[in-house]
């Protein structure tokens, strides 16, 4: 009879070894068994080594059920060996659902038909069409909605399979799709106002200018002591007069038109007072409006050299105020600008009815409204961060934290 056990024991030099036995008995000569043997190996490499390898699929199995993007192992055939959580949230299948089918059930028609040639023809070529690469691609869920997603997917060697990480790209579309919307607005609004209103200001600057000049064209010329003197009657004197002082006028106007409208371009100016001087024609803009009230605060002495640092924290301060004036129904706004620590802070409150509460999709995943989440692009652009919280006193405190050594 034989058996085998391990054990733990303690070494002289007072570490821990673990050893295995096979024991077995040996027989008299009689044949009954009389004496015990036991063949002892030190397994305690082997311990070691087969406890990391726990540890680090526990580490593994953790990071697969944390990660927001869904990872899926692909067989050399296409088909699903394992998914992690997010797969199953993002996509509304259930993991006994995909594991065993084809990866394409993931995959709209006609870019499902797609998939299985893209495998075969790297097990058989190796020429990458999405192994080893990354590219955008349309993906399909449960339900049948689609949406665009990054794809990575590379080899495990020596195994046979594939990993594949997708990671849905909605919001960013979403979102570059709203930059271009609010810039091909911007350059509408820019052109109408350039039509509507420089336009029709130069127009009238040009029939002035032709009156003045009909006027003087209509003048008499005399000598007198030698020179030639222009004579001008009572009348057309005036209306030079006039017609100078309309034009002076108009130049002044339109000169503002033309500011306004470069102000809406780059609104801050590439100079150490830049962005402070802005927030503060920004705040008094903001001030023109009946029962709006809004003050700008810079504590102590901040440099931004960076145009396009200044420039995004303009536009979120200016997305902000929107925001309170439009959703919240403020009446008083405060804008602070200041340095903590290592940080350039940007804080904006208000009074209106305060944020509400992230909504929920039917994906489970969180939503924010479209203003939020550009002043978050933009923030990110600039290596920064922006947060809105319910503020202490009621209305809303969103902030904006950049490092000073960002971009």
């Amino acid at each position: 009879m034989q058996f085998e056990i391990e054990n733990r024991y303690l070494h002289k030099n007072g570490s821990i070894v673990w050893v295995r036995k096979l024991c077995g008995m040996l027989p008299d000569g009689a044949g009954k068994p009389a004496r015990l043997m036991a063949l002892v190996t030190d397994i305690t490499e082997q311990r070691r080594a087969l406890e990391a390898l726990k540890q680090s699929e526990e580490r593994n199995r953790a990071i697969l059920k944390t990660a927001s993007d869904a990872i899926i192992t692909i067989n050399n055939q296409g088909e699903i060996d394992s998914v992690n959580q997010s797969t199953e949230t993002i996509f509304g299948y259930t993991s006994s659902e995909l594991v065993g089918q084809n990866v394409s059930i993931l995959m709209p028609q006609p870019f499902s038909r797609e998939h299985d040639g893209y495998i075969q023809r790297f097990l058989r070529t190796n020429e990458a069409r999405i192994i080893g690469t990354g590219r955008e691609v349309l993906c399909q869920r449960k339900d049948g909605s689609t949406f665009p997603a990054d794809l990575a997917v590379s080899q495990v060697d020596h195994l046979g399979f594939f990993t594949g990480v997708l990671r849905d790209i909605s919001s960013r579309k979403e979102m570059q799709k709203h930059i271009l919307e609010i810039a091909a607005d911007e350059q509408r609004r820019i052109g109408l106002e350039l039509h509507d209103g420089t336009q029709q200001e130069l127009t009238g600057l040009s029939l002035y200018a032709s009156a003045l000049q009909e006027t003087i064209q209509t003048a008499d010329q005399i000598e007198f002591e030698g020179m030639s003197i222009w004579r001008f009657e009572d009348t057309d004197f005036l209306r030079l007069q006039h017609t100078s002082e309309l034009i002076a006028k108009r130049l002044i106007e339109t000169n503002k038109h033309v500011r306004d409208l470069a102000h809406g371009i780059m609104p801050v100016q590439i100079d150490a007072e830049g962005l402070q001087s802005a927030l503060i024609e920004l705040a008094r803009s903001i001030n023109s409006v009946e029962r709006i009230r809004c003050v700008f605060e810079c504590d102590g002495e901040l440099n931004i050299p960076n145009n396009t640092t200044a420039t995004h924290l303009y536009r979120i301060a200016q997305e902000a105020i929107n925001n309170a004036l439009r959703h919240g129904a403020a009446e008083s706004i405060r804008i602070v600008l200041q340095m903590l620590d290592d940080r350039i802070v940007l804080d904006i409150h208000d009074n209106g009815i305060g944020i509400q509460s992230d909504l929920t999709n039917a994906n489970g995943l969180t939503t924010k409204g479209m203003g939020m989440r550009t002043m978050e692009y933009r923030a990110s652009l600039i290596g920064g961060r922006v947060q809105a919280q319910p503020a202490p006193d009621g209305g809303t405190l969103l902030r904006c934290e950049i490092l000073k050594r960002g971009k």
